[in-house]
């Protein structure tokens, strides 16, 4: 019974404590996005690898290379999938090496947490 018992508990323990974390992951992704939105800068990048993000079709994780006043940066970002900004929009600009506009932090004293995410504006003018 006391077996029984421990069981249930910590199963609802977990169940729980998952509950939060998935919860407090997505809190702390929506925190990163606002932060980029309102610290960040635009730069011209052309993308040179982009994957799926395993799990979220919302977004997609980019490999850049940034070009910023100290001369190019490569930059890994996680971007979310939105308005003109689709995944074919984002497939032709690498296969054609269109530079496109990113909107993201790279400052080295930003957590990293808060630096591997961003936005693609569109095409850079």
């Amino acid at each position: 019974m006391d077996v029984a018992l421990y069981t249930i508990g910590f199963t609802l323990f977990m169940v729980v404590l998952l509950g939060f974390v998935f919860f407090g992951i997505s809190a702390s992704e929506k925190n990163a996005y606002a932060r980029v939105r309102l610290e960040g800068q635009r730069y011209v990048a052309v993308i040179k690898e982009l994957h799926p993000m395993r799990g979220d079709r919302g977004k997609v994780s980019l490999l850049l290379k940034l070009e910023t006043p100290s001369g190019p940066v490569g930059k890994r970002l996680i971007v979310p999938l939105e308005g003109a900004v689709t995944w074919d929009f984002l497939m032709t600009a690498r296969v054609t090496e269109r530079p496109v506009s990113v909107h993201c932090l790279l400052s080295p004293i930003i957590e990293e947490a808060i630096t591997q995410y961003g936005f693609v504006l569109g095409d850079a003018p």
